[in-house]
């Protein structure tokens, strides 16, 4: 009975009809019988007669004239629906028509209908797609509908398929066209309801005549595409209406037989290569099908939650219903050449009827600090050195071996955000602020680690070059970003160097997995050793497996914490992250996407995660799993992390831990490992320590998350961690990241 979606007729003239009806009734398989056609004979004798009320007498005249002698129970046809035991006496099927179409004219003419009745229509997916069909019957705009869908209804389908929880288990298929059959017996309906599949697609598209149109509206992306291929083939429209934001999109393949697949969306893709993926999987390609910038935030919300929070993807009846009518429509346009139309249209109410926004408070507007632009340079450049001349003025060659490795320094973001200028052999030291603004950059200490670790660079540099290096730190009130001058003089002994100037420049990051687990102890005391130049700054490993499993959560959640926040959103996602190659070679600063060791999955997630619409209802459901999970499973397949700390809290000691943390950099990349930087929840503890920057949901969230940070790594509490990292050995990246022009960060006064 499961199975059973086809009617039965009985005509009650016939004598076989008639004993085959008594026998059903004294079996006890008709629950209900009605009998309406007195009122349906009264319907039809009106919709023949529009321009005059009709008296009782000639109704019943017009009625006796229409029965021909027949007796009442015999006309037309008596309808019995196995599935529910229901038995219907109904009209003929021509009058059936006329009458249940008669509120169609003439936004349909009769001369429509009629040709609509000889075209056959298939749908493939009975979620959305239940609506377009019982759109379609309802209007009566096609003679025959195949359905194909192998799912079965779920309680949790009744938020949007019109069903009752009485039919749980039954195909989507079958109970769309049981509906169809209720409405109208007379349309025929072919269900395949194994799906569509490359063994029954041909007679889909082809058994009892070729399909005028195809609607699609299934999950599965490997028969979006081979349902396309094959409807391109046969010269077959294709329409499909995403129940996200009103979306409709039409294939005129049978006005363009060459036209590329979903708009050349996904390009030439095999549906093969579709087949078993998972949801998460799946969203990489249904993206690019659907169009990621024009989905709806609360759609790309939901979709990054796929198989974390939510099991699938979600759908509305609202805008299951609204689909139904849209692509109703637009087939009935297509079937009778109303228009030739290809591409995308919406029909957005949140477009249409606007979105409610509140003002931003212009007092949370932040100032993003003044450029420094190169007269402001040399205009220090005159004040500090004036006409004064170093012992020693190194050569052109030398100043430039000296700032190529000032380049390559390490910096939050790849922002590099220094300047320097050369003045009668002293070269000034500048924090280029603006540069490095941003939210998580607590009291620019971020940037002076990085401007510390180009000074170590440069020292490197210059003792590679046979000179000694000297740093006079300033703090001139009237050139505020000015940090350091340094000044160079030859070496008085030749020493054997433990950095080359190619240890500099091909130091890198790592985000890779790592091959080994552990870090082996002779490298770890080399690391130590490293930092002895430093007094008060010390080097904390942990590789033991429940620490990781421990400490992954929480520096994921830190994370999170950032990019859901406006303005550390706007720092990552929209200034930082360099989506082409191209942008990054341009810019010569920021993350090239290519370096983040992301599959291609986690890389359309990021790419839906660039609306922050997107994570501010991620932070508002709790949700962002599939995000986090990325750091906790680099953490996990790590070498164990790295914790660099100062002695004690001091901001004039950051550019000091700069230098302490380039310099440990460059020993471990050569000595095999890579480090991958994490240091978000660092960040967020020195807001947090100072009640700055954080609003008081997050400030309640840091709360937590500090304990539990400190109860993982106890020995960290009373020092000041600075730098927080992973070590790998995994394959060393074949790129690098790009760096400013040498022109952009040096200036030579004249």
């Amino acid at each position: 009975m499961t199975n059973i979606f086809k009617p039965i007729f009985f005509q009650l003239s016939k004598e076989s009809d008639s004993t085959q009806l008594k026998k059903l009734r004294k079996e006890g398989r008709v629950f209900q019988e009605f009998d309406t056609i007195d009122s349906q004979i009264q319907e039809l004798i009106k919709c023949k007669n529009p321009q005059r009320l009709i008296s009782p007498k000639e109704s019943y005249l017009l009625k006796q004239e229409l029965l021909s002698g027949i007796p009442e129970s015999d006309y037309g046809n008596w309808v019995y629906y196995p599935w529910n035991g229901n038995l219907i006496h109904i009209l003929p099927e021509e009058e059936f028509i006329v009458v249940r179409t008669n509120r169609n004219q003439y936004k349909i003419t009769p001369e429509e209908r009629d040709e609509l009745a000889t075209k056959k229509v298939g749908v493939i997916g009975l979620s959305v797609g239940q609506s377009v069909a019982l759109t379609i019957a309802m209007e009566r705009a096609c003679g025959e509908i195949r359905l194909a869908d192998f799912d079965k209804i779920d309680l949790s389908n009744l938020n949007r398929l019109r069903s009752g929880i009485h039919q749980i288990g039954v195909n989507k298929a079958i109970l769309c066209a049981r509906e169809i059959a209720e409405i109208d017996p007379y349309i025929k309906v072919v269900v395949f309801d194994d799906g569509l599949t490359e063994d029954n697609i041909q007679s889909f598209f082809n058994k009892g005549g070729k399909l005028d149109l195809l609607v699609e509206e299934c999950d599965g992306l490997d028969i979006k595409i081979l349902a396309r291929h094959v409807a391109r083939s046969l010269k077959i429209p294709v329409i499909m209406e995403t129940s996200d934001r009103g979306m409709l999109d039409i294939e005129r393949f049978d006005l363009e037989p060459e036209r590329a697949l979903l708009h050349g969306l996904v390009g030439d893709l095999d549906a093969e290569k579709l087949k078993g993926l998972s949801q998460e999987d799946k969203i990489q390609y249904l993206l690019p099908m659907v169009g990621i910038e024009t989905i709806s935030s609360r759609m790309k919300a939901s979709l990054i939650e796929v198989q974390k929070s939510i099991s699938s993807w979600p759908q509305l009846a609202s805008d299951v219903v609204k689909g139904g009518g849209i692509a109703a429509e637009a087939s009935r346009k297509i079937l009778l050449n109303h228009t030739n139309v290809s591409g995308r249209f919406y029909v957005d109410l949140d477009e249409i009827l606007g979105s409610v926004h509140v003002a931003p408070d212009a007092s949370s507007k932040i100032e993003i600090p003044q450029e420094i632009d190169k007269d402001w340079i040399f205009k220090a450049g005159e004040l500090i050195i004036g006409e004064k001349k170093a012992s020693y003025i190194p050569l052109e060659s030398e100043r430039a071996i000296i700032m190529q490795s000032v380049q390559y320094a390490p910096s939050g973001g790849n922002t590099q955000p220094w300047k320097f200028l050369h003045k009668n052999g002293f070269i000034l030291v500048f924090h280029d602020a603006p540069a490095s603004f941003s939210y998580l950059d607590f009291h620019d200490l971020g940037a002076k680690m990085s401007i510390g670790a180009a000074m170590k660079n440069m020292q490197i540099a210059a003792s590679n070059l046979r000179l000694e290096t000297k740093f006079e730190f300033l703090q001139e009130d009237a050139f505020p970003f000015l940090i350091a001058l340094a000044s160079f003089s030859p070496m008085n002994t030749i020493t054997n160097l433990p950095y080359s100037l190619t240890d500099i420049l091909g130091r890198y990051t790592n985000r890779g997995v790592s091959k080994s687990n552990i870090v082996p102890p002779e490298i770890l005391a080399s690391l130590n050793q490293c930092l002895s130049e430093f007094s008060g700054i010390s080097f904390h490993y942990y590789s033991n497996p429940k620490i990781l499993h421990e400490i992954g959560p929480i520096l994921a959640e830190a994370e999170m914490m950032v990019i859901t926040n406006e303005r550390g959103h706007e720092d990552v996602l929209q200034k930082e992250i360099r989506w082409t190659a191209e942008e990054a070679e341009q810019t010569g600063t920021g993350i090239d996407l290519r370096l983040l060791n992301l599959t291609t999955a986690q890389r359309t997630g990021l790419k839906v995660a660039k609306d922050f619409r997107v994570m501010k209802m991620i932070k508002a459901i709790g949700g962002g799993s599939a995000i986090k999970s990325l750091t906790i499973e680099q953490v996990k397949h790590s070498a164990g992390i790295g914790v660099l700390c100062l002695d004690k809290y001091d901001e004039t000691l950051y550019i000091k831990a700069g230098m302490a943390m380039e310099q440990f950099w460059i020993e471990a990349n050569k000595l095999g490992f890579g480090l991958h930087p994490i240091v978000q929840m660092l960040f967020l503890l020195l807001k947090y320590n100072a009640a700055e920057g954080l609003d008081e949901s997050d400030f309640s969230h840091m709360s937590k998350m500090k304990k539990q940070f400190f109860s993982v790594l106890p020995e960290l509490e009373n020092k000041q961690a600075f730098f927080l990292f992973r070590f790998t050995d995994a394959d060393r990246p074949t790129i690098n990241s790009y760096r400013k022009k040498i022109e952009d960060i040096y200036f030579e006064a004249q």
